[in-house]
């Protein structure tokens, strides 16, 4: 069975779910896809909202909170 992986847009605010330390916790936004990173499960640039800090997550460590609606 395949599943599909949504892709997600820069500006799309998700969770971490990967990493249950408290540094994770809080809501991230998406800057950008990391290239050449696949297609079952991609990688993401990530902001911290608040502290700015930076991440790169996999797309099944990742939930959605709200998705960037400015187009």
């Amino acid at each position: 069975m395949r599943v599909r992986v949504r892709v997600l847009e820069p500006g799309t605010k998700v969770k971490v779910t990967s990493h249950p330390e408290p540094a994770w916790a809080g809501t991230w936004i998406v800057h950008c896809r990391v290239v050449e990173s696949g297609l079952q499960d991609p990688r993401y640039d990530l902001f911290h909202s608040q502290h700015g800090h930076h991440a790169t997550v996999r797309r099944s460590g990742l939930r959605i909170v709200k998705e960037d609606t400015n187009g």
